[in-house]
């Protein structure tokens, strides 16, 4: 727990696991990145034109499609 924004433990259910789990720092931290994340990203598509936003829907969602199917493998 160097940081102290998580807690490891024994995993209850497994001996050679172990849980994770944020501390309240840890929730802290997060949140505040999220807000950073969310406020770069609301500032990036403002800067956008209509076009230029309807380009990169299209594009994101060819991408996430692509994720999809290599993160399932190859087809046997």
């Amino acid at each position: 727990m160097r940081r102290g924004i998580v807690l490891r433990s024994p995993s209850p259910g497994d001996r050679r696991g172990v849980t994770v789990t944020l501390t309240a720092e840890g929730c802290d931290v997060l949140g505040r990145q999220q807000a950073w994340v969310r406020a770069r990203q609301l500032s990036f598509h403002g800067g956008l034109s209509p076009g230029e936003r309807d380009v990169v829907a299209g594009l994101l969602a060819r991408l996430a499609g692509l994720v999809d199917e290599l993160s399932a493998g190859p087809a046997d």
